[in-house]
């Protein structure tokens, strides 16, 4: 979020399997504020909003009519496209970041992968990818293991943390009522 805080939703701590996980997508996050991702968007998003404001303005002086309309909603989805293209270099990047860190911190990066595979298995269905803010939970899983394999990775990496995370999980279900 715009200011550096990073918040995990409880049922990201649900979905998590061990503490691995949970610190891989903690790591993925904290690699946009660190990459400053949310900066570069805002000014992205802004330089794309005021070129589609005069274009869309453009077209209805200068054209009118349906085909200004059919105008606008292509320069609506050229934006989209645009804007995800970076976005999906964010995803990828942060993803990155997240495999160099973990193992300074003693986590093993394997966690961000299982997480990824749990993702994949409820996954219902993603818009087509030029429209997706994110890419594609399969390439995500196969750019991390070639991350992961390339690195040079300490032996003992912790993806446990003695039950430490049960404890926290079995907390949020009882204080919201929701199981896993």
């Amino acid at each position: 979020a715009p200011g550096g805080y990073v918040y995990v939703q409880t049922g990201v701590i649900l979905a998590a399997h061990n503490v691995s996980e949970l610190a891989g997508v903690m790591a993925h996050e904290v690699g946009h504020v660190a990459l400053r991702h949310v900066a570069r968007n805002y000014y992205r998003q802004r330089g794309t909003g005021m070129l589609y404001e005069l274009g869309a303005a453009a077209l209805a002086i200068f054209v009118g009519g349906p085909a200004a309309y059919g105008g606008q909603l292509a320069g609506q989805l050229a934006a989209m496209a645009y804007l995800n293209h970076f976005s999906r270099d964010a995803e990828r990047e942060a993803d990155q970041f997240a495999v160099e860190v973990l193992p300074r911190a003693g986590i093993s990066p394997i966690g961000l992968t299982n997480f990824f595979e749990t993702m994949l298995q409820q996954d219902k269905g993603s818009p087509p990818e030029f429209l997706s803010s994110h890419p594609t939970t399969q390439e995500r899983i196969d750019n991390a293991r070639t991350a992961i394999r390339a690195a040079d990775l300490p032996p003992g990496l912790e993806v446990d943390d003695d039950g430490r995370l049960e404890i926290i999980q079995r907390r949020i279900e009882l204080l919201t009522g929701r199981a896993r």
